[in-house]
């Protein structure tokens, strides 16, 4: 079984993994901050969401029988996509669905639906046709009386019908993300090798062994 990799906490940066050299001693290690890295790392946390659409997706085509387990999966996979394109603070970039030329009709509608879904109903109350719940009463004409009130509750409980079409999007939206990441990665490397080695090596520091954690 492959080990755990092991990983150092910087203060105010995050999990750095921990690597070693031939003689198993730990390397030094400096922290790109760069404009340039900043983007490559949030294309790096877009393509992690999108894979896990992916897999999300690929167990609700094979089905779900429990609905509870169904209905958690469906709204994960919309929050994650969604999540690809929203303005967060901590990646510092997001996607644009207007950058992907040429997108079939119904595939860009998918996004629009999912999108909104998340929005208006997945991650906040209102409905939009996902939720509605119409209160009637049924009447006895003949007997001029009232019978019974009662709930009428509908709601977005999976996406078996948008399947085929948010497989076709993730699809999309992944090539392209792909393609960006390579981008910006040769990009990123060449500004990397073109640094001064001793600013970089000015810069580093050896993770201690004490406090390294696996997960």
């Amino acid at each position: 079984m492959e080990m755990r990799p092991y990983y150092h906490f910087v203060e105010n940066e995050g999990y750095v993994r921990v690597l070693a050299n031939e003689h198993n001693e730990i390397r030094s290690i400096a922290l790109l901050k760069t404009k340039l890295a900043r983007n490559y790392s949030a294309l790096c946390l877009i393509k992690k969401d999108l894979d896990l659409v992916k897999e999300t997706l690929t167990l609700l085509e094979a089905g779900v029988e429990n609905k509870i387990i169904k209905q958690s999966l469906s709204f994960f996979a919309i929050i994650t996509y969604a999540k690809c394109y929203a303005q967060a603070e901590g990646r510092g970039s997001s996607l644009k669905i207007e950058a992907l030329k040429d997108l079939p009709k119904e595939v860009r509608e998918e996004h629009d639906r999912l999108i909104q879904q998340r929005n208006k109903y997945v991650a906040h109350g209102g409905g939009e046709g996902w939720e509605q719940n119409v209160i009637a009463v049924a009447l006895d004409l003949d007997q001029r009386v009232t019978r019974q009130i009662y709930e009428n509750i509908v709601f977005l409980n999976d996406l078996d019908s948008q399947l085929l079409n948010f497989r076709l999007l993730v699809a999309f939206v992944d090539d392209y993300v792909t393609e960006r990441l390579k981008k910006s990665f040769v990009r990123l490397k060449e500004e990397t090798l073109g640094t001064n080695f001793e600013e970089l090596a000015a810069n580093s520091f050896v993770p201690p062994k004490e406090g390294l954690q696996q997960f």
